[in-house]
């Protein structure tokens, strides 16, 4: 059936009143937390210091690099070139006999076409050396899981997250195996495909919060025990840590609206980055035990 323009257009126009106000909120907010980001700029080292000691835990974000060189916390790239042949020099100079090696996956859920509840989970990686000469590897995993696996009693039952959970075990099993095989490899950086804070499973019910959990910590750990370098990234974020950091200290009123992204894209080029911080936020990280206080983050624009 198709839509009505006109119903939409009339009903937004009876709510607009809704929107403007939730604008204007925004808007105000979004303004105090950027003049924020000017006033911890402006900060002395010491005045800084005094700041942080009344927040040891739960600070959202607690700085691990020097930010005099980065107005608005943005520390600039600086890079220009003045062809592609250049820019790819570059890169290969960076990457030359650098092993980069990342996993992904994917899966087919149980149907309810099928009497027997089944589903499929592949995880697939790629390993790039960087030589001169070219060359890579790529190959992939799979996993069957059984009504037994999924815990199914019958075929309409939705166990959607277990096949993503069983995925996701096995792209972390795959990257602790190679940091294993690859122990105290200085020429070697490892790639998740995801957040090494698992606020996603918050969600979730006890027991398959706690598989992530040990999952992330289990590769932390492997990479700090192996002296193995782990990078994870994600494309678009909606984290507030940095907004969590400046609201503790400057006391700025709590807004749901305010995500750190907004407050620093504007100021930001291609291959800008702020400074390193590292993650205190607080709720699953608390879970982490040993490995609590091991996840640092940056924030770097890739895109025009």
């Amino acid at each position: 059936m198709p839509i009505k323009s006109s119903q939409i257009r009339d009903i937004l126009n009876a709510k607009r009143q809704d929107f403007s106000a939730f604008n204007s909120e925004a808007l105000r907010d979004l303004q105090r937390y950027r003049t924020a980001i000017e006033r911890f700029c402006d900060l002395w080292p010491e005045e800084l210091a005094e700041l942080l000691l009344k927040h040891p835990t739960d600070l959202g974000a607690r700085p691990l690099e020097e930010y005099e060189n980065a107005p608005n916390l943005i520390l600039p790239c600086g890079l220009s070139w003045q062809n592609r042949e250049e820019s790819i020099d570059w890169v290969r100079d960076r990457l030359g006999n650098i092993t980069t090696f990342a996993v992904d996956g994917s899966q087919i859920y149980p149907s309810k076409d099928l009497s027997i509840p089944i589903a499929l989970v592949q995880i697939g990686w790629f390993e790039n050396a960087h030589l001169p000469n070219g060359g890579y590897c790529k190959d992939i995993r799979i996993d069957v899981m059984t009504p037994q696996e999924l815990q199914a009693k019958n075929s309409g039952e939705p166990v959607d997250r277990r096949v993503s959970m069983r995925r996701f075990e096995m792209e972390i099993e795959r990257l602790i195996e190679y940091i294993h095989d690859h122990a105290g490899a200085e020429d070697v950086l490892v790639f998740l495909d995801g957040s090494l804070v698992a606020t996603f499973a918050e969600a979730f019910d006890g027991e398959t919060r706690q598989v992530y959990v040990d999952c992330l910590r289990s590769l932390l750990a492997a990479s700090e025990r192996h002296r193995v370098a782990l990078v994870a990234y994600i494309d678009t974020t909606y984290a507030q840590d940095l907004a969590v950091m400046l609201r503790h200290l400057f006391d700025l009123p709590a807004s749901n609206s305010i995500h750190d992204a907004q407050l620093i894209h504007r100021s930001m080029n291609w291959g800008d980055r702020t400074p390193l911080f590292r993650c205190q936020r607080a709720g699953i990280l608390n879970s982490y035990n040993d490995q609590c206080d091991r996840v640092a983050f940056t924030y770097l624009r890739t895109t025009p």
